[in-house]
């Protein structure tokens, strides 16, 4: 499993209207903080179920979560600013025994994510501006490219119409044309003397797309 795979079903879990979720945030623009990156933010948006900030770290193989527990203050330049920490990872990669007291564990269960472990509220510090923009500036980053692939969709989905469209319009003026040869061959045999047989032969003909007279 990616790490694309569980952003995408870390997103599904925090999903709007409840949550605001924000991949790739630094602890603050420009260079003024030394540079920390949480793979996601979520932002709980219904004050009756409390308005919380959760950080997500994800790990897809062990080796990068033994790495993450040899330096677990790398984790403070952003979770200093987050009510709840948690790391997302295949199951199996990381134990609960060797969490921080406070971290979360999520797994992927049936292509959704679920908690093997519940986060413990931590003590946040109040948000700072250099990480409000930051947080602002990727949001901005993932309206924008958002807003790109509905622009695209959207183009892909008139350009599917107008291309059916077409093709109906065609296929409208083959049946007009069947239609039109179809009466004129029945006014015709209406003059005929075995005109019975030679008008079932006709609707035979018109059936099966054959449009060619008898010479």
């Amino acid at each position: 499993m990616t790490a694309d795979e569980i952003i995408h079903m870390l997103r599904q879990r925090f999903a709007p209207r409840e949550f605001a979720f924000i991949e790739q945030v630094r602890n603050g623009t420009g260079w003024a903080k030394r540079a920390r990156t949480a793979d996601a933010i979520a932002m709980s948006l219904f004050p009756s179920k409390g308005l919380h900030l959760y950080g997500f770290e994800v790990k897809v193989s062990r080796s990068d979560w033994i790495k993450e527990l040899k330096d677990l203050e790398k984790s403070d330049g952003i979770g200093r600013y987050c009510d709840y920490w948690v790391i997302a990872a295949p199951d199996g990669i990381v134990r609960i025994e060797e969490l921080p007291e406070k971290w979360g564990l999520m797994v992927p269960k049936k292509d959704k994510m679920h908690f093997q472990k519940n986060p413990v509220k931590m003590e946040s510090q109040s948000l700072d501006k250099l990480f409000i923009g930051a947080l602002l500036r990727q949001a901005q980053k993932q309206i924008s490219s958002e807003a790109r692939i509905r622009l695209e969709i959207d183009k892909a989905v008139e350009d599917e119409y107008k291309r059916m469209t077409r093709m109906m319009e065609s296929e409208s003026r083959i049946m007009k044309n069947r239609i039109s040869m179809l009466q004129k061959r029945i006014e015709e045999l209406e003059k005929s003397e075995d005109r019975p047989f030679q008008m079932l032969k006709v609707l035979d003909q018109y059936v099966t797309g054959e449009n060619k007279q008898e010479s």
